[in-house]
C-alpha cells in the first residue's frame, strides 16, 4: 500500500496542513524512546 497524500484539518496548531509524498519518501512512527532517532544516525 501506498500514501500519496496526507492531509491535515484542525489539528492543535495546524487549521489546514498537506503534504504531498514522493516515491522515495519513508515515514517512521513510534512511541517516544522506541529508537526512531537511532534509525537516522
Amino acid at each position: 500500500m501506498r500514501i500519496h497524500q496526507v492531509k491535515i484539518k484542525n489539528f492543535h496548531f495546524l487549521a489546514d496542513a498537506a503534504l504531498a509524498l514522493e516515491d522515495h519518501t519513508i515515514v517512521i512512527v513510534g512511541r517516544s524512546n522506541s529508537g526512531k532517532t537511532f534509525l537516522s544516525e
